[in-house]
């Protein structure tokens, strides 16, 4: 009796396929298809599509409007480097006539002569009132030498005197303690001023500091100075407008 043999069949790590498959012969080897990373991204540059009409066009005014901006912001600050040339120039020139009305308000008052009186009440040119005044008798020309001795006792009302100070420093003490000892009547003030001077420089330092001037009293004394300068120029200006406004009536004298 025979035995029936049992044939296991062989493991398959995959399903097998329900459709065979076909091969299909070449006459030579397989060609395989490769690609080019440089020439694919040339290509796909070339094909890109081209920017539209109003992009361009949107490009273009933002361009113009930052050069517009930039030529605008060159044109701002070139204005201002002019307003603050044209500020300081208008300081410097007020701190000139302020300098000019101070160098005035602080010179000792010139009195009027009868010319300038004249020339204040009559106006007209200089020659003309030279010419006026000859031809005043003796009466008329008392009467206007009255007037101007009056102007002026008017005017000098309107003006503080500087104020006296002491030295304000070592050498003006030096000068002002040894200037009537120096010389003889021979020599005249500038020569005893020079020779008083050439003393102070051969003193040795330790002799120098014996004529030192308290500090706190030069501060004290450039305070006051500074301000009789500043009401000097309030009083000029009054004196300028009584002087404007000035009238003479000869029947007072």
């Amino acid at each position: 009796m025979l035995r029936q043999l049992s044939i296991a069949r062989p493991f398959l790590p995959f399903a097998p396929l329900k459709t065979p498959i076909r091969l299909l012969a070449t006459n030579g080897p397989i060609a395989v298809k490769t690609t080019n990373t440089k020439a694919n991204a040339k290509a796909r540059a070339t094909t890109k599509a081209k920017p539209s009409k109003q992009l361009t066009q949107l490009q273009a005014k933002l361009s113009k409007a930052k050069e517009a901006q930039k030529q605008t912001s060159e044109a701002l600050k070139l204005k201002q480097q002019e307003i603050k040339q044209a500020i300081k120039q208008r300081k410097q020139k007020q701190d000139l006539l302020a300098k000019r009305e101070q160098d005035k308000a602080t010179r000792k008052p010139r009195p009027y002569r009868l010319v300038n009186l004249y020339m204040n009440q009559r106006k007209g040119a200089l020659q003309d009132a030279h010419k006026a005044i000859s031809a005043f008798s003796s009466d008329e020309r008392q009467k206007w030498q009255q007037a101007v001795q009056e102007f002026n006792r008017q005017a000098a009302r309107f003006f503080t005197p500087k104020p006296t100070f002491g030295p304000r420093n070592a050498a003006q003490r030096y000068l002002k303690e040894n200037l009537q000892s120096i010389g003889d009547d021979s020599h005249s003030p500038a020569e005893r001023l020079t020779l008083v001077m050439r003393q102070w420089k051969a003193l040795p330092e330790s002799e120098k500091l014996k004529y030192g001037v308290d500090k706190s009293q030069v501060v004290e004394m450039n305070r006051a100075l500074k301000d009789w300068r500043n009401s000097r120029v309030v009083e000029y200006r009054k004196y300028l407008d009584f002087k404007k406004n000035y009238k003479l009536d000869l029947d007072d004298y």
